[in-house]
């Protein structure tokens, strides 16, 4: 097999010098620095040069090393590494994390900011060094976006959510977005996702937060650092998320609900009452689920 044109790097790398950009420690290794690696692949579609890893250990994980071509795989301290194998092998305390460091350094996006030609960036909007806009995608003049953001396409960032009064003949007023839409650094909006801008206050999204696809984010929303949303989600108007929270796909939180730090959200799940710090909720309406797992 050949090494696949999109994983193959520029410029090979030896081990040693990898290590010492990845700066996590290595507990032990089956062969020396001087390792060059050529490409990053899954296991089953590497070739020779290539640096790969494995989350399983046991039976799992011998399985699915057995046949792999990689040069060198990443690996944790349960795994049991074969004696007879043409692979070397590289034991660390977490293996994906490793191997998503090294692919960061390997294939750097890190300040190279880009903004497509088919894309709307608005004058008054501010957006920061680094950030890379897919095509398509709308910027809103009330928008700031923090350095190194990364937008998918086809968004629409800034725009105006659904918000209404009545008339005294009962006829619809649309609510005036006088609002921001702050954006932290590092926060990655993927493909068809809508984030509307405050009414009177600003919709607030943190830093190193990641949304998946066809999120819906309402006016006045209010997302903590380093949280996780999952594709299909809807946030109705004026939510608040704590830091470090974790939404499952096709999860809706309700207006004013507000989620505590570390909360998790499970798939599918409709949220009508706030979450305390750190509990975990499924279901229509969600209720704390003890035996749920992590996302």
């Amino acid at each position: 097999m050949t090494i696949p044109a999109l994983h193959k790097l520029d410029t090979p790398i030896a081990l040693g010098a990898l290590k010492s950009r990845v700066a996590e420690p290595v507990l032990a290794q089956t062969c020396g620095d001087d390792v060059i690696i050529e490409a990053v692949a899954s296991l089953g579609d590497a070739a020779p040069g290539a640096l790969s890893f494995c989350k399983n250990s046991g039976n799992r994980g011998a399985s699915l090393t057995a046949d792999s071509k990689a040069s060198l795989i990443l690996v944790s301290e349960a795994f049991d590494i074969p004696v007879d194998d043409d692979s070397d092998y590289l034991t660390v305390a977490n293996p994906a994390r490793w191997f998503v460091r090294a692919v960061s350094h390997l294939f750097p996006e890190e300040g190279k900011g880009y903004v497509h030609p088919t894309a709307v960036v608005e004058e008054g909007a501010q957006v920061g060094s680094g950030c890379r806009i897919g095509s398509g995608t709308f910027i809103g003049r009330d928008v700031i976006l923090g350095t190194n953001c990364r937008i998918g396409p086809n968004c629409s960032l800034g725009g105006a959510g659904l918000a209404i009064e009545y008339d005294e003949n009962g006829v619809l007023l649309p609510y005036p977005h006088l609002g921001r839409l702050i954006v932290g650094a590092a926060v990655t909006i993927g493909a068809n996702c809508v984030v509307v801008r405050g009414i009177l206050e600003s919709t607030e999204i943190g830093e190193r937060t990641t949304i998946g696809n066809m999120v819906n984010i309402g006016h006045n929303c209010r997302i903590g650092e380093n949280c996780w949303i999952s594709s299909g989600t809807v946030l109705c108007g004026s939510a608040i998320l704590g830091k470090g929270v974790m939404v499952g796909a096709n999860v809706t939180v309700n207006n004013h609900v507000n989620v505590g730090a570390g909360g998790i959200l499970g798939l599918g799940s409709v949220v009508t009452k706030s979450v305390a710090t750190g509990r975990r909720v499924f279901g229509v309406p969600a209720k704390p689920l003890k035996t749920m797992r992590a996302l």
